[in-house]
């Protein structure tokens, strides 16, 4: 389907345009040793917002050049001079590194979550499985099939914020991490503006544990986290109210 698939003009404006000042800010291009030579195509921001479309959508590299000379808007608007080559793009990608993509989907999500507002959190993970010569497949973890020390295998880590399900904190782990052990550094990443009280913080049995549960209630946040089904009461002072809770009123925080 890639083959036969365009890139919207409408949609590439609006990508480039929204993203222009978080990667501005982040991208910075090399200084040139002499003034002499012929002029850049375009800034290495723009190249990079380009390759981050093709990878989104799919598109092979020698496809891209391509399905970007519909974009007449790129020329005519002053983004660049001329559609790159294939090679242009792939050395811009390659040579971006992963955690500066990270920091600029941390950087829009909490833009978002400013525009929209926070009335909740919630915590996950899924897999991706990395295949040779082609982008990575989402790979939900429970429909797998990959045994948890496959060395192709890796897992995400978000925290969201709802309603909006903008991304505000980033991490990855390999594949056989627990859920539960990659939460604290999610948490470092959290901005402090977004440490707001009386919020409800979602999650699944993998996070209950007594470290984090005790964290939320801390940063008096309300845990939104069913208990594991050998979860012991009594129990220590963070986890026994919530226990009890889902006894008396089993499933209660579906509905919450």
């Amino acid at each position: 389907m890639a083959y036969f698939q365009i890139i919207d003009p409408h949609k590439a404006r609006e990508f480039i345009s929204i993203n222009e000042p978080f990667l501005k800010k982040l991208v910075k291009e090399e200084p040139r040793e002499s003034k002499r030579g012929r002029k850049r195509i375009a800034e290495r921001w723009v190249i990079l917002a380009l390759a981050i479309i093709a990878r989104i959508e799919g598109i092979a590299w020698r496809k891209l050049e391509e399905k970007l000379s519909l974009c007449a808007f790129l020329i005519e608007e002053g983004w660049m001079k001329k559609i790159p080559s294939k090679s242009t793009f792939h050395a811009v990608w390659r040579a971006t590194e992963s955690e500066l993509l990270e920091r600029w989907i941390i950087d829009l999500g909490r833009e978002i979550v400013r525009k929209k507002g926070l009335k909740a959190m919630a915590v996950d993970s899924s897999g991706f499985k990395i295949r040779q010569a082609s982008v990575w497949r989402f790979l939900k973890w429970a429909r797998g099939g990959l045994k948890k020390t496959s060395k192709l295998f890796w897992k995400i880590h978000l925290i969201v914020g709802l309603p909006s399900r903008a991304i505000v904190s980033l991490a990855h782990s390999a594949s056989n991490t627990h859920d539960s052990k990659v939460f604290g550094l999610l948490w470092q990443k959290l901005p402090s503006a977004l440490l707001r009280p009386f919020l409800r913080f979602y999650g699944d049995c993998a996070y209950w544990t007594e470290n984090i549960v005790g964290l939320l209630s801390q940063h008096s946040f309300f845990p939104v986290i069913p208990p594991k089904s050998n979860a012991r009461y009594p129990s220590p002072p963070p986890l026994e109210p919530i226990i009890q809770a889902h006894r008396l009123c089993p499933g209660l925080y579906r509905l919450s």
